[in-house]
């Protein structure tokens, strides 16, 4: 991404952030800090330790040092949902699985979609999870309801969309197994054509169209087989890809 930025944006220097990442970049960073939260998170019971989570990211928002940098505020505001995802097993997906469980995530998202367009003006970046409460609101105890509301709405989604997961294997399974890449290099193509000047057009329902189209081919696309073979060995340094290496290179050097 940096040199990606070098040569978008024109700059004069190559800078380089590991501890504040670019863009999509902060997943990385806070999924390192998850892994060792789980250290301590895990030895818990899991209804304590998610209870502790939550608080963990309604307080994170009353600092104003608790923000990008490290990406310290989206590690504490997000770990309830890696935490949650740990402690859950096969069993109890089987509710989400049943037909009343599918009419509630739809009755959900339908209320959820129509409440969106009667408040156009919402700010949506407080479920981005990446500044704290003073960057939204002047009282900040404010802030820590509306976050709760935030964590209530996000959970209710995620549920509602574990409910539409079809139970047997389809074209698009596949896709799912390569989520990554997708989230990872799909700022490549944002950037270019927020930065590149070229996302200056008049939205309707046939650019909307457009825009879907375009999205859902560019999800098939850094899904696919092909991206996860060229891009791999970047993105997923494996431990036993550096084994292959080190081998290799000692066979050569005992020749």
């Amino acid at each position: 991404y940096s040199i990606f930025y070098y040569f978008l944006l024109n700059k004069e220097n190559l800078s380089i952030k590991f501890l504040d990442p670019e863009w999509s970049l902060w997943f990385l960073l806070s999924l390192f800090f998850w892994n060792l939260m789980l250290l301590v998170f895990s030895k818990i019971k899991p209804w304590k330790s998610v209870s502790i989570a939550l608080l963990l990211g309604l307080v994170a928002g009353y600092f104003d040092i608790i923000g990008g940098y490290l990406s310290l505020s989206r590690t504490l505001v997000f770990f309830p949902f890696f935490l949650v995802g740990y402690f859950l097993k096969k069993e109890h997906f089987y509710f989400l699985k049943t037909h009343i469980a599918s009419i509630i995530g739809g009755i959900f998202v339908v209320l959820l979609l129509i409440f969106i367009t009667m408040h156009p003006n919402l700010n949506d970046k407080w479920f981005l999870g990446s500044k704290p409460y003073a960057n939204f609101v002047e009282v900040k105890s404010l802030g820590l309801f509306i976050r709760a509301l935030v964590y209530m709405i996000s959970f209710c989604s995620i549920a509602a969309f574990f409910s539409f997961i079809p139970q047997k294997r389809l074209f698009f399974t596949k896709w799912g197994k390569n989520t990554l890449y997708v989230y990872l290099l799909h700022g490549f193509f944002i950037k270019f054509f927020r930065e590149g000047g070229q996302a200056d057009f008049q939205y309707s329902p046939s650019t909307f169209l457009l825009l879907f189209g375009i999205t859902f081919g560019l999800t098939v696309l850094l899904s696919s087989r092909l991206v996860k073979t060229v891009v791999q060995p970047v993105i997923e340094l494996r431990a036993s890809m550096l084994y292959n290496v080190f081998s290799r290179l000692t066979k050569r050097e005992s020749y």
